[in-house]
């Protein structure tokens, strides 16, 4: 059964093809609200709960073109996770190397214990996200056409005051779930990758890594990067949504190009959405990827999707006053940069941890099996 589009909402409540559908209990935009009674339907509701629109079905936030190397290291398959954003401790030589060892071996024991759990709170933290976007949508329609509020409210099984709720409580619990997945997978990960960079630049790791040597100067640029790229996570998530929900409106005009409600709030959307990406690009001013002496193989010949070097990763700031700009095109691609750029930085730091690790003659560890939704 497919679920109702923003497309059949919008014709079954302003007039329009309807197709037939059967009838279905209990919305998914009321299901972020437990114990709430249902609302009031004093007209027979026929139709399915608000979706997202197809064409915002996008890929999760990880990489479907995952280099083997990082796949392993994280122990999920392409696609069935979020690629995390880790902020590291400087490299240099563990007084106890033996400890650290200990440290590194447990690390990795706690990783795979929190991955299956990790994955139910990436789980959570898409659903929420999604029911947001349905509940924005449906409040833009509401201010777009005041006179057929009531009936919005009914095809979509919903009420003002749910919509209110769930715009309030999505973003809270957005920020519950994935401070638990950060908390017993992304801890554990980033101490993995910590104590295998430690080792590296032990002079007691020779034997086992002849060329730890060159390979530690290559360890101090990823974690300097890494580190500051997760300082702007947070911001790179948020324009993430609010492009979705400019994407959403887009769509919208596209279907009611005489409405001066529409566009005056995809105008307001964009300003916000272009001042956002103004202030990252000057927030990642100069942040690149550096340049390394070769390409790291972990054992034999990899088969990861490489990057040049010369490719454009540094992130040029811009005027703020291109914001006011409205018939300059949209450009949103610093959203998308930057996360390539994490993924990159985290493939190099996955090639030196399995590096380690194989010298040290530790057992590779397995792929936990995560359903695609995560």
């Amino acid at each position: 059964m497919e679920p109702i589009t923003l497309d059949q909402l919008v014709d079954r409540v302003l007039g329009g093809p309807t197709p037939t559908v059967a009838p279905k209990k209990g919305s998914k935009l009321r299901r972020v609200l437990p114990g709430r009674r249902r609302p009031d339907r004093d007209a027979p509701v026929t139709q399915e709960p608000l979706e997202p629109m197809e064409n915002l079905d996008r890929p999760g936030p990880a990489g479907r073109d995952l280099a083997p190397e990082l796949s392993a290291l994280l122990g999920f398959a392409p696609g069935r996770g979020p690629l995390p954003w880790l902020t590291l401790g400087p490299v240099f030589a563990p007084d106890n190397p033996q400890a650290c060892l200990r440290d590194l071996r447990t690390a990795r024991a706690d990783q795979v214990r929190g991955l299956g759990r990790a994955a139910v709170s990436w789980r959570e933290a898409r659903r929420l996200r999604e029911i947001g976007l349905r509940a924005s949508v449906l409040s833009d329609l509401v201010e777009i056409f005041p006179d057929h509020e009531a009936a919005f409210f009914r095809v979509a099984e919903a009420n003002a005051g749910a919509v209110r709720r769930v715009l309030e409580r999505v973003p809270r619990g957005i920020l519950k779930a994935r401070g638990h997945a950060s908390e017993v997978y992304n801890s554990p990960l980033a101490r993995r990758i910590e104590g295998a960079l430690l080792l590296l630049a032990s002079p007691s790791i020779r034997g086992a890594v002849p060329e730890a040597p060159k390979l530690r100067p290559r360890a101090v640029a990823m974690v300097k990067l890494t580190t500051k790229l997760a300082d702007v996570e947070a911001r790179v998530d948020h324009l993430d949504r609010r492009r979705e929900r400019y994407e959403t409106l887009v769509r919208l005009a596209r279907r009611l190009p005489e409405s001066v409600v529409v566009a005056d709030l995809m105008t307001r959307e964009a300003r916000r959405l272009r001042a956002g990406v103004v202030e990252l690009r000057q927030l990642t001013h100069g942040v690149q990827f550096p340049d390394l002496d070769g390409d790291l193989v972990v054992s034999g010949p990899s088969d990861a999707q490489g990057s040049s070097v010369g490719s454009v990763y540094a992130l040029d700031a811009i005027q703020v006053h291109e914001v006011e700009n409205e018939d300059q095109e949209m450009d949103t691609s610093p959203i998308d940069d930057l996360r390539r750029l994490n993924q990159r930085a985290l493939t190099e730091l996955a090639k030196l941890t399995l590096r380690v690790e194989r010298g040290l003659k530790l057992k590779p560890l397995g792929q936990v099996e995560i359903p695609r939704a995560a």
